[in-house]
């Protein structure tokens, strides 16, 4: 829609470092049905949200953030460990061998 078809359409502005800012005060007021609508619609998608979690298919994501923090200690730990192993390895491979061979 263009400001020909709706000359209802404009706001006051105030210039700042040469860009065009919107005056919240007369935005607020002049748009305050359309704040109402979207308040309305933010809460129509949170009580939708709320009411997926409660869900069978919310439960599954539930138990995966809750069991998020778990995984990332798995993940680090495992990374961790195999940089020990393969210190280890660079360190003692030839004793390593020899207490594999006489295991075996």
């Amino acid at each position: 829609m263009t400001l020909r078809e709706n000359p209802d359409a404009t706001y006051k502005t105030q210039t700042f470092l040469n860009y065009c800012l919107p005056d919240l005060k007369a935005l607020e007021e002049s748009h305050a049905d359309h704040y109402e609508k979207a308040e309305a619609a933010i809460n129509e998608m949170k009580s939708k949200f709320l009411e997926m979690l409660n869900s069978e298919v919310g439960s599954v994501f539930k138990d995966l953030y809750l069991s998020s923090r778990a995984v990332t200690w798995s993940c680090l730990l495992s990374f961790l460990w195999c940089i020990i192993f393969i210190y280890l390895m660079s360190s003692f491979a030839e004793q390593i061998a020899w207490i594999i061979i006489v295991l075996v």
